[in-house]
């Protein structure tokens, strides 16, 4: 098991391969979002939001970091429904989705109106690529 230290030089590498993988299958666009979501979700949003002593991902959050706390106190640590590809991300991002959804419908009732997201969809595919990427490697570095 690697300390955040090691996470992170693991993951700079990482997002460089993605980025140049990305750029030669899909240019240059995607290469940008995929490797920016990538490191996104090794920075803000691990598998390690998980643990309870506050880990470096945690305290990147700032003043936001209780937004986690019931993450957290969900989940323990390192188990299979926070730690695990595929699983453990969808997991964050739906406990982040209710927080962001919360806060665009108090933005909807005080007027501001979203504007229409339907022709990114590719890019929000890359994004959750990207965020995917991340916390595998993540998980193999934990349990390699």
């Amino acid at each position: 098991m690697p300390d955040g230290r090691t996470h992170r030089a693991i993951n700079i590498l990482g997002s460089a391969v993605v980025f140049g993988v990305t750029w030669l299958t899909y240019g240059l666009h995607f290469a940008i979002i995929t490797a920016t979501a990538y490191l996104v979700g090794e920075l803000w949003l691990s598998p390690d939001l998980d643990h309870r002593a506050g880990s470096d991902a945690y305290k990147r959050w700032w003043i936001l970091a209780g937004i986690w706390l019931p993450y957290q106190a969900m989940h323990a640590h390192r188990r299979w429904l926070s730690h695990a590809p595929i699983l453990g991300t969808l997991g964050r991002l739906v406990y982040l989705s209710w927080l962001v959804g919360a806060a665009l419908l108090v933005m909807w009732w005080i007027g501001y109106r979203m504007p229409d997201i339907e022709p990114f969809w590719r890019e929000g595919i890359a994004v959750l690529v990207g965020v995917e990427l991340a916390a595998i490697t993540h998980w193999i570095a934990d349990w390699w």
